[in-house]
């Protein structure tokens, strides 16, 4: 550089270049975005919401003048006297989508020593730049600042050296529905998985072996045959649930750890994804990014930009419902304290929720100061008033067998049926997913020839739901059908629990086949059968141990337990009509690959007339291949009974247990307590249970809400009465 004196002017002979650049105080990241076919590095400046109170960074736009070198010469010879005072105009644009950008913004400023600055207090980013609906169409986390600058008495112009991106995180917590999250239990020998217990026997190699059978390539060669015999053998092996059992009070015998439940924890290899149907398990953070992503085709947003972050919440499902949603709420608030210290999240989290899981974000929503925690609950097919297969998971492990069977028609792939059914009587959950006291239908009902038989240990009239599904167990158990189990008793010491437990699968296998040969008879002298039976539940040192330690006497249907649900079920519906969180539906109309009963085109399962099912020709429809019950359907199972085994009758009664469409029928689908929730469209395809929080249109329509956008068009109209607050008779239980 050369300065020349001349009566005390400064004169520059070097010449000088018009640099713009965006500059803050704190950038976070920088990113590389490409708007109008020019990539430009981006920088990424946080901004916090403080309980819904937005605040802004302060953004400065500059313009300087630069001596670069003779060869560049843009301006020189020229005095700073000359420069000084001299207008800049700054044209601010939002490039955030490919449409042309609206108007620009313009500031001006004045040159001062070769600089010009333009400071955006926060006032002016938070009321100007990002007014809802305003000039730039600017929103946070879908905006792209971009800005040029010129002088007009120089006739010099030029673009921002950089682009400028105002995001904020946003924390979704996702809570899975039942079997959505595995367990691993806490032993004297250490942690153990316990569910899903895929593979447990085997090594790496092994697993990466057994993958290959599931490449189609692989199944028609002898090796990878074998192989994937072997892994289905292993996994036959060990879906027990045994050591899962819970105490007469419904307590765990181990404490245990619960973790997200993720596809590659479980299966051997990524190939095996591709085989299995969607919603196997939970794929929502893949298909959030995705659809984020995919959103990223129609704007300039830089690469790697990704703002929202699924947080999964597991929790052991075989529990107290209440105790969840206490943890959960407790859970969020310490983590809160987290989000409140980060000045680029908003500190409200977002909960979402599917099946058993938006039951429990329910009642969290429905808790007192809720409204300074959660903003926005997205519930997906969630059986807020109950769900009439978890009886049916009692009595048989899975849906209701097709009629005079006594299997379950689809019974859980990773748990061996059986084994649910022997923990089944104190396991909470059956308790708490079964319907409510607020169902509007009847669940279950008695044949007259059934109550008069059962008389003494069924209510001849239930006025509740709790009353109508205790009368089906106890029914269950007078004819045979359901055996209870010696519960563990809620005293028992550590050291007794984890025994029992770890022994409990070979007694519940040899209890309940002594309870069948005495309902059913082996021998027709009595005292020998007994004799027989009663040796059998001796004829080793576990067995012995667990008839010395259980209690003397069956529960059958827990009343404890059963009174907890009622209560948590009464406190969600009371509670959520005057929660502060907005509330979302999302469902699937017709789930009818879960839960329902499929019937041949001739409408006979196994040659059964459906009118003497009890079901008229307009509660079910064709979805296309089969006819499948509604929700108002049932479906009637046979219990047979060996009633006088010296003349060797069978007698044979009907109960009636309510199905429906699907897992989670749409009277309780709906239902959640308050007609102030939004109830989006049926998901697309009517995806049955599962695949439901898996589908593209749930995270859509979760994005258009967390970036303000209108979904007034993706609405049901939401008075609907199964979504109401229930009015009907409750019960004294309710």
């Amino acid at each position: 550089m050369a300065d020349n004196q001349s009566d005390n002017v400064l004169i520059r002979e070097l010449p000088m270049l018009l640099i713009a650049q965006w500059e803050t105080d704190h950038v976070s990241k920088v990113l590389d975005s490409t708007a109008d076919g020019v990539t430009r590095p981006t920088i990424l400046v946080g901004s916090k919401r403080r309980k819904k109170v937005e605040s802004f960074p302060t953004l400065r736009l500059t313009a300087r003048l630069k001596e670069v070198g003779r060869e560049a010469g843009v301006v020189s010879n020229v005095t700073v006297d000359e420069l000084e005072g001299h207008d800049v105009v700054f044209q601010l644009t939002n490039k955030y989508y490919h449409t042309p950008p609206k108007q620009p913004i313009e500031y001006h400023a004045k040159l001062r020593y070769f600089e010009a600055v333009v400071e955006l207090s926060e006032a002016e980013v938070r009321d100007v730049v990002f007014k809802r609906g305003g000039q730039l169409n600017a929103k946070v986390n879908e905006n792209l600042l971009d800005f040029t600058v010129k002088i007009p008495d120089f006739n010099l112009a030029t673009d921002s050296d950089n682009r400028l991106l105002i995001y904020r995180n946003r924390i979704i917590v996702f809570v899975p529905g039942l079997l959505g999250s595995t367990i691993a239990i806490k032993t004297s020998k250490g942690l153990v998985q316990v569910y899903p217990n895929i593979y447990p026997t085997m090594s790496d190699g092994q697993q990466s072996e057994v993958g290959r059978f599931f490449d189609t390539l692989d199944w028609f060669t002898p090796q990878g045959t074998s192989k994937g015999i072997k892994y289905i053998s292993e996994v036959a092996e060990h879906r027990h649930l045994g050591v899962l059992e819970c105490d007469a009070q419904g307590k765990p015998l181990f404490q245990s750890k619960p973790d997200f439940f993720r596809l590659l924890g479980a299966v051997p290899i990524a190939a095996v994804k591709k085989k299995l149907s969607a919603g196997v398990v939970y794929d929502v953070q893949g298909v959030l990014a995705d659809r984020w992503n995919d959103r990223g085709q129609y704007t300039n947003r830089p690469s790697g930009f990704e703002p929202f972050l699924i947080v999964p919440w597991p929790y052991d499902w075989r529990l107290d419902l209440e105790e969840s949603a206490q943890q959960l709420f407790q859970e969020l608030q310490t983590q809160q304290k987290k989000l409140i210290q980060a000045d680029d999240t908003d500190d409200l989290f977002v909960i979402s929720g599917h099946s058993t899981g938006g039951v429990i974000n329910r009642r969290v929503c429905g808790l007192p100061g809720v409204g300074d925690l959660i903003e926005h609950s997205f519930f997906m097919n969630a059986p807020f008033r109950g769900a009439p297969k978890a009886l049916s998971v009692m009595l048989f492990g899975g849906d209701p067998p097709l009629q005079g069977h006594y299997k379950p028609m689809m019974p859980a792939p990773l748990i061996d049926a059986d084994s649910m059914v022997y923990i089944a009587e104190n396991l909470p959950i059956v308790y708490f997913l079964s319907p409510s006291n607020f169902y509007p239908d009847p669940v279950s009902s008695l044949s007259d020839d059934l109550c008069q038989a059962c008389s003494g240990m069924v209510q001849s009239s239930p006025s509740t739901r709790d009353g109508e599904k205790e009368n089906l167990i106890q029914a269950a158990i007078a004819t045979g059908i359901y055996h209870p189990m010696l519960p563990v008793p809620s005293s028992a010491s550590a050291q007794q629990r984890e025994k029992l437990a770890l022994g409990a699968l070979e007694w519940h296998q040899k209890w309940w086949d002594c309870s069948r040969r005495k309902m059913y008879g082996v021998y027709w002298d009595q005292r020998a059968l007994d004799l027989h039976n009663q040796q059998e539940l001796i004829s080793d040192d576990n067995l012995k141990y667990q008839q010395a330690t259980r209690m003397a006497s069956k529960i059958g249907w827990n009343r404890d337990i059963a009174g907890n649900a009622a209560r948590f079920h009464r406190l969600s519906e009371e509670q959520i009509g005057n929660s502060a969180v907005e509330l979302y539906i999302f469902w699937s109309q017709n789930n009818s690959t879960t839960g329902s009963v499929g019937l041949k085109l001739d409408g006979t399962p196994e040659k059964t007339d459906v009118l003497s099912m009890g079901v008229s020709i307009d509660d079910y429809f064709l979805d296309g291949k089969y006819p499948v019950y509604r929700a108002s359907a049932s479906f009637d199972f046979r219990f047979q009974w060996w009633k006088e085994r010296n003349s060797r009758q069978w007698v044979k009664f009907t109960a009636t247990l309510v199905d429906g469409d699907g897992t989670v029928p749409r009277a309780s689908l709906l239902g959640i307590g308050t007609s102030n929730a939004k109830i989006f469209l049926p998901i697309p395809g009517d995806p049955a249970h599962v695949p439901a929080p898996n589908a593209d249109f749930v995270w859509d329509r979760v994005l258009d809400v967390l970036t303000q956008r209108d979904i007034s068009g993706y609405l049901a109209n939401s008075v609907k009465p199964e979504n109401a607050p229930f009015t009907g008779n409750r019960g004294p239980t309710g």
